[in-house]
């Protein structure tokens, strides 16, 4: 069974009698008769997609920070408005007033401040999945920029995960085009993953 979707692995891994098959597994040699063990959020493709959900719902250290910050800086942006107005009113008139109001309410809202972090938290968290990354928490997503080794631990994870010939190593007299004729011969009928290499 290939089960690169999920695991990475680029060769098949061997089935037998009562083993386990993962959902995302593609069959590539026999008929294959299973029992359903698990269904709806038992499954693997559920767990991932629920770990997703609450890595973006997750807060990350930025964020509860700009939440606090908002906390105190709402009720001083009123105060300086409701002051702002009174001088006005009292100076030039209610228009004069309810345009500097306006104005000050505009310039500092920190709108901005409370939905952008959320936003990019959640928009990594989300691109990170596409491509295969799977944060616990948005929390990760802050802590990587202070990354500066990363380690992977199988060939799948950075290469495609199809073998490919790279090199074609001749002998006495044969050619590259001889080479590639006896090894297309021998591996004509096999569904192995080294002879659909291409």
């Amino acid at each position: 069974m290939d089960e690169k979707l999920l695991t990475d692995g680029s060769f098949p891994v061997e089935k037998t009698v009562g083993s386990e098959v993962i959902g995302a597994a593609i069959n590539k040699t026999e008929l294959l008769t299973m029992q359903t063990t698990r269904i709806g959020d038992q499954i693997a493709l559920s767990q991932i997609v629920y770990l997703v959900e609450e890595a973006q719902a997750s807060s990350a250290p930025a964020q509860k920070f700009a939440d606090r910050v908002v906390g105190w800086f709402v009720p001083m942006i009123f105060t300086v408005a409701a002051v702002s107005f009174s001088y006005w009113y009292i100076t030039s008139g209610f228009t004069q007033a309810f345009l500097v109001l306006l104005a000050v309410l505009l310039i500092a809202c920190p709108c901005a401040l409370g939905i952008a972090t959320p936003t990019a938290i959640l928009t990594g968290v989300g691109k990170g999945a596409e491509y295969g990354v799977l944060l616990r928490s948005g929390e990760y997503v802050e802590k990587a920029r202070k990354l500066t080794t990363v380690v992977f631990d199988k060939t799948g994870t950075l290469t495609k995960g199809d073998p490919s010939v790279t090199d074609i190593k001749t002998y006495n007299t044969y050619t590259e085009q001889d080479v590639l004729k006896f090894a297309g011969s021998a591996e004509k009928g096999s569904e192995y993953t080294l002879a659909e290499a291409n």
